[in-house]
């Protein structure tokens, strides 16, 4: 039983760790203007879709 609760505060203590980086890069986001973020975020948007469009066409 003791390994399992090693397993499990390593699974929490993870995703804290995934929670904090989310959470610094919120702030980031907030601190930056929010004109860049719509740029960055339709650059982003773009891109995912164009990389969907080729690999629906092409892979499938």
């Amino acid at each position: 039983s003791k390994v399992f609760e090693g397993t499990n505060y390593a699974r929490k203590t993870s995703r804290i760790e995934k929670y904090s980086k989310l959470s610094v890069i919120r702030k980031a986001l907030r601190a930056s203007s929010s004109s860049d973020i719509r740029m960055n975020y339709a650059k982003l948007t773009t891109a995912n879709n164009s990389a969907l469009r080729t690999s629906s066409s092409g892979d499938i």
